[in-house]
């Protein structure tokens, strides 16, 4: 057993050199995927620790659920309810003072969020949401090996390009509540479609404009169910449900990096009409795509690096 340890120490050393890692991370956690695909992370709330939210650049807010809610005992604030995107529908939900939400030393101080439904049963609802308001201020980085996420001051990872495949975002605004999601294109078969990068979902979606185009490159997966597959976006915010299909599509591209036969949802989710890309071919890019690799997130640079 000596000597396995052994090997993944020196797999250690030799990954984070390759990471360009260069400084002590701010903050570093242990990171898991659940059952149902989620990506979570703990978070302590208000110095109490232990509490699970989902790693969701998809949503520009972080925000608690109910079962939080009730144990932290979270008070309204006198303001303006805050839009919230949910799959069947947006709604406006009072604001609450979360208070401090915090990973190590890093943290939101002061911090107004909302207060979401629990979802049904079976689903077992995770206790938040943690959104771009906490992880833009950082480089972020997934180590698959150790299973650990690690928090770096913005722009300080430089990573050795030959360990690992550069994927260039775009910060677009969709809209006024929605400035910082992060879009990247993708190429499906060869074919350009537009997606916003959200790995608080569990699968990635493309809507049925873009599956009419990719067509001749998509065989029909005989799966089935519900549509519970996203954190804070298709399962919907609001706990409602909807049947999805699945497809296998031959070759997906992002950049340098490259996925075979990926199985997609096919699903115009209402998310789409929200950002007003109902209309276009467009795609969530989900935890899914990431779930056997390391990445690094560097929002300095609006950019995604994905381990070979």
């Amino acid at each position: 057993m000596r000597w396995k340890f052994f090997v993944l120490c020196l797999v250690s050393v030799f990954f984070f050199a390759a990471a360009g890692r260069a400084q002590t991370p701010l903050a570093e956690v242990p990171y898991a995927y659940t059952s149902e695909g989620w990506i979570t992370i703990p978070v302590s709330v208000n110095g109490q620790p232990g509490y699970d939210f989902i790693f969701d650049t998809g949503a520009t807010l972080t925000v608690a659920y109910d079962r939080l809610a009730k144990e932290q005992d979270f008070q309204p604030v006198g303001r303006d309810p805050i839009r919230v995107l949910g799959l069947i529908q947006s709604r406006y939900l009072p604001p609450y003072e979360l208070g401090e939400i915090s990973i190590g030393a890093e943290s939101l101080k002061d911090h107004v969020g909302v207060v979401l439904p629990d979802w049904p049963a079976p689903l077992s609802t995770p206790h938040g949401v943690l959104g771009l308001d906490f992880m833009s201020r950082y480089t972020v980085l997934f180590d698959h090996q150790r299973r650990v996420i690690s928090f770096y001051e913005r722009g300080s990872l430089r990573p050795a390009k030959k360990q690992w495949r550069l994927i260039q975002l775009n910060a677009n605004a969709y809209g006024e509540d929605t400035k910082g999601l992060l879009q990247v294109t993708a190429r499906f078969r060869g074919e350009r479609v537009r997606c916003l990068l959200d790995i608080g979902s569990a699968s990635t979606v493309i809507n049925n404009y873009a599956y009419r185009a990719l067509t001749g490159g998509v065989s029909t997966v005989q799966k089935f169910g519900r549509g519970a597959i996203t954190g804070s976006r298709l399962h919907g915010v609001f706990g409602e449900e909807k049947i999805v299909r699945y497809s296998r599509i031959s070759n997906l591209r992002m950049g340098r990096a490259r996925w075979r036969n990926p199985i997609v949802a096919i699903y115009d989710a209402d998310i789409f009409e929200e950002l007003g890309v109902d209309r276009q071919s467009h795609c969530l890019i989900g935890a899914d795509l990431f779930k056997d690799k390391s990445f690094i997130l560097d929002f300095s640079e609006n950019t995604l690096y994905i381990s070979k």
